[in-house]
């Protein structure tokens, strides 16, 4: 590892958790996973990808920050943040300029054509990024057009925006990091397209090819072909909403989840008919609940059909699926669903496959965890990243030093007190993990 290479830290602010981690890009431009860390988030934290209790987000990134700082033994200074949510959309543009009969496209024109997208800003929503497709050269799509003589050109964008609430939620809690725990946000990355990022190739978008995330609160996707972002969006129901129906059923939230996870599948037609499921009764309940397995594939997959419809139809009316050269891939905690890739394929006609984007991670140190799905985002946070968000400097150790010194003194008047005092304080400041969070079976 060459110490010259940068420090990513990237947060996934998701539904149901937050996760932070510290990566280290080797010369060949993997990940080499430093150190991560994840908390729940507090009820109602982030709603639907989307910040809502700005407080309770803030402390859980601090909290974060903490962890890392002791595991990576780093000084964590700066970090890059993915955004989402409900609001998130994707909008096509064009911006284009008639030429002399004498003049050279130039990266000063392009650049022109760039910035111009930023022009439509509106107060009610704010632009997280701006995407470059083709270029339009006369009668030619054309993939970098500087150097040609040309008498039209057209610049092709995807921009990607939000609602301006949004945004403002979002630097609130840019600035309690920054007051808490000397965080710098210094880039803000698109999660849909960062998810991408982490899990397919440049050939396979040049393929054609579709990401689609199920997480918790949200289903996001993203859609490429010839290497070029074409569409992208986020759907706000996710693995809560399937949960939901399942409760539906007159079972606590815990329980749902929990029979959803094992024993659910998302394809009711391959059930065994009339085969039941037992479900073992919960605190102060009288009586153990069952079900038909059959039954509650229907609930499963009539929700997870009408979740994926809402962007599926539109794109398949638009004559996307037949320039999927790599096909779908799935990702995410919603992703692990039993029988998920046999529904989309019957709904697409297209191939399925579920993916972690572990071709962006050095094996060597790549932690188990990060086999499962719910961390591709922040794979492909860490990938987009490409500031060094540590600095060399760690006035914290100075003041540690400075404490030590103060320490030795002390103990060279006290004498034999001050080191017994020194000795009960080193020995009191342990933890110990007590309990594995481990699911109880239905």
């Amino acid at each position: 590892m060459n110490d010259d290479t940068p420090y990513i830290l990237a947060f996934d602010l998701g539904s149901t958790k937050i996760i932070g981690a510290v990566a280290q890009k080797t010369e060949e431009g993997l990940l080499n996973i430093i150190a991560y860390e994840e908390e729940a988030t507090k009820e109602n934290a982030i709603k639907k990808g989307t910040i809502f209790n700005i407080s309770d987000t803030a402390f859980h990134i601090n909290s974060i920050v903490t962890k890392l700082r002791n595991k990576s033994k780093l000084n964590l200074t700066k970090a890059y943040v993915g955004l989402g949510g409900e609001f998130l959309q994707c909008t096509y543009n064009i911006t284009k300029r008639i030429l002399g009969t004498d003049e050279i496209v130039t990266d000063s024109l392009i650049e022109t054509l760039y910035q111009e997208n930023f022009k439509l800003h509106s107060p009610k929503f704010e632009i997280l990024d701006v995407i470059t497709q083709e270029f339009l050269v006369d009668d030619e799509l054309i993939s970098n057009p500087v150097g040609i003589d040309c008498t039209c050109l057209e610049g092709r964008y995807k921009i990607i925006h939000t609602k301006s609430l949004t945004i403002q939620s979002f630097e609130k809690v840019r600035t309690i990091i920054k007051e808490k725990s000397n965080i710098e946000i210094i880039g803000t990355l698109t999660s849909p397209i960062a998810t991408a990022n982490g899990l397919i190739t440049s050939d396979e978008k040049e393929l054609g090819c579709m990401v689609i995330d199920f997480g918790g609160g949200t289903t996001s996707y993203s859609l490429f072909t010839k290497g070029y972002l074409r569409e992208a969006g986020i759907i706000p129901l996710g693995g809560k909403t399937v949960t939901n129906d399942i409760r539906e059923l007159n079972l606590l939230e815990s329980q749902a989840e929990k029979l959803k996870k094992k024993l659910g599948s998302a394809l009711a037609c391959l059930e065994v008919p009339d085969k039941k499921i037992i479900i073992a009764r919960a605190e102060n309940q009288n009586e153990e609940k069952s079900v038909q397995s059959s039954f509650l594939a229907e609930i499963i997959e009539a929700r997870v059909t009408e979740i994926v419809n809402f962007f599926l139809t539109p794109l398949q009316q638009k004559g996307y699926f037949r320039q999927l050269g790599a096909g779908i891939v799935i990702t995410g905690g919603g992703s692990q669903l039993n029988k998920i890739n046999e529904l989309m394929r019957s709904l697409t006609g297209l191939d399925v496959r579920n993916s972690i984007g572990n071709h962006l991670l050095d094996k060597e140190t790549m932690p188990e965890a990060f086999m499962n799905p719910a961390y591709s985002q922040i794979v492909g946070l860490l990938s987009m990243g490409t500031e060094n968000c540590i600095t060399e400097e760690k006035p914290i150790q100075k003041e540690e030093k400075g404490k030590k010194v103060k320490q030795q003194a002390t103990s060279e008047k006290t004498g034999f007190k001050s080191r017994i005092y020194g000795l009960v304080d080193g020995t009191t400041k342990r933890l110990v993990t007590l309990f594995d969070d481990k699911e109880e079976s239905i």
